[in-house]
């Protein structure tokens, strides 16, 4: 007796007599023979056979399918039957996963079909394809805070001390929100992992790379935006908050307390927190609506505490990476301050790479759009007495420094 699956057969090895052939994925040839016999088996096919083979686009669906054998032979079999045309499917795959998450898909009816025949997506209980979805917010790994984060507030409990107005009492419940408990957790990582949905190490996880593209369309057809950006916006706070605790340790010395290393815990988490701020290029780069407000907010945050540490780190390319995705999001206009803080990091880069004329033009840009913020302005008016300084121009470098210094704030005594 055969018997085949995904999760749910832990216990045969365990009875007499039972072999467990672990199987994985067809490769992409297999793959391909799998999707073009499945049209072969449509009468009066409208593709045939050998057309399917030969289609430029095909081994791109195959990939994008995550070479799934069900979806494989869907693919196949309603090609050969309907006429499908398979670059204009491609484009539409493509187009589909590359739409940034508070935006709304363009689901075709190619793509329902190819969605719809994901049976080992749909055999996942609902709470884990709801996890699965959010962990294809980003390709990489999140830790079991950053997961509890993306799940949110589950678990309501009432206060145990509470008024005696029936009003207060309902409104202290709603307030008292938890996140997810830890067993629960473990439970849906343990069923996304028994189903190689994702991969995990070290208390890590991550949607495994075949099956991403998969992953996303589920994400954008199923979950509305409003949970989307809710996700993200969790995630984005519980991370900025972690990232400025450390971001503040940098400079003083190690005292080996329970907060860790700083620059151990960045480098831990800067793949996520890079894919976040910066995007793919399916991200906030190429997005043509502007981000909503909370979740905004929380990236500029989490960008600042991400460029203290590559200042630190000099980790020059990637700390200019951030701030020009910070000024290439649609909407950044409107929020000056943000931009300020962008130009003025991107002329720390350029000094520090010795482009001086370039760190000029971005500390002015920087100067001009801050406003009512005396210690902003102060240290941009800083970074530009430095760069003036290295060109050897230095009566207008004294000029900047003593404008900063007047600046500063009395209470911000490091600065003066």
């Amino acid at each position: 007796v055969l018997i085949s699956g995904g999760a749910g057969l832990e216990d045969l090895p365990s009875l007499t007599g039972v072999t467990v052939c672990p199987l994985e994925e067809p490769g992409p040839d297999d793959a391909l023979e799998l999707c073009v016999s499945a049209a072969s088996t449509v009468a009066n096919p409208a593709v045939r056979p050998e057309e399917l083979r030969a289609a430029p686009a095909i081994r791109e669906l195959v990939e994008l399918c995550g070479r799934q054998p069900l979806l494989l032979r869907a693919l196949g079999r309603e090609t050969a039957r309907l006429g499908w045309d398979l670059d204009e499917v491609a484009a539409e795959f493509r187009q589909a996963v590359s739409t940034p998450p508070h935006e709304t898909m363009s689901r075709s009816d190619a793509l329902a079909v190819l969605a719809g025949k994901d049976v080992a997506y749909a055999a996942l209980s609902e709470p884990a394809r709801r996890l699965l979805r959010l962990l294809s917010l980003s390709p990489e790994c999140f830790g079991r805070g950053a997961i509890a984060a993306l799940l949110g507030p589950t678990v309501r409990r009432p206060l145990r001390s509470a008024p005696r107005s029936p009003r207060e009492v309902r409104r202290r419940a709603r307030d008292a929100v938890f996140g997810p408990p830890t067993e629960w957790i473990d439970q849906l990582l343990g069923e996304l992992s028994g189903g190689r949905f994702v991969d995990g190490s070290g208390g890590r996880y991550q949607v495994r790379e075949l099956l991403a593209p998969q992953v996303r369309l589920h994400l954008l057809s199923d979950e509305p935006v409003r949970r989307r950006m809710g996700a993200q916006g969790r995630v984005m706070r519980h991370l900025a908050r972690q990232a400025a605790r450390h971001a503040a340790r940098l400079h003083a010395p190690s005292t080996g307390g329970s907060g860790g290393d700083p620059m151990a815990w960045f480098a831990l988490q800067h793949a996520l927190l890079h894919s976040l701020v910066v995007g793919e290029p399916r991200g906030p780069r190429a997005t043509r609506e502007p981000l909503p407000r909370r979740v905004r907010r929380w990236r500029v945050h989490l960008a600042e505490a991400l460029c203290a540490w590559y200042a630190v780190a000099r980790r020059l390319d990637e700390w200019a990476d951030v701030c020009e995705a910070i000024l290439t999001t649609p909407g950044s206009a409107e929020h000056p301050r943000s931009a300020s803080w962008a130009h003025n990091q991107l002329g720390v880069v350029h000094r520090r790479r010795s482009e001086l004329s370039d760190a000029k033009r971005e500390l002015v840009l920087a100067r001009s759009l801050r406003r009512g913020s005396r210690r902003g302005t102060a240290q941009v008016l800083t970074n530009e007495g430095l760069v003036l300084l290295a060109d050897d121009e230095v009566e207008p470098a004294l000029q900047r420094l003593r404008l900063a210094r007047d600046n500063r704030p009395a209470a911000n005594r490091p600065g003066r």
